[in-house]
């Protein structure tokens, strides 16, 4: 068993919780992944298009992306992510979420 278990059912084919001798621990386990569908969120721009974060979203979302490890990991302060999405809005991430919206809109 490993720490990722718990959460190798969100992305993966539906899996058996079977531990011979340990049935508390496979209950716990299945109560954790009841817990954790609860957080899960749709993500509401599938099957949805824009231009601009075709274009550039990759290269703005990796610098956001890059900035919360840095402040996870100690080495920025919080300021320094809040600094990073100033720079994604005016980078793009304004233009991509107008796209978004209108298209979800049915515009």
């Amino acid at each position: 068993m490993t720490t990722a278990m718990p959460l190798a059912f969100l992305a993966n084919t539906p899996e058996y919780i079977h531990l011979p001798g340990k049935s508390e621990m496979a209950s716990k386990i299945h109560g954790w992944q009841e817990e954790l569908l609860k957080m899960g969120n749709a993500n509401p721009t599938s099957g949805h298009f824009s231009d601009a974060s075709t274009k550039k979203g990759t290269s703005i979302g990796t610098a956001v992306s890059d900035a919360v490890l840095d402040v996870v990991a100690g080495r920025k302060p919080i300021s320094a992510f809040q600094d990073q999405v100033k720079k994604w809005r005016s980078g793009g991430g304004a233009e991509i979420r107008a796209e978004f919206e209108a298209s979800i809109a049915g515009k």
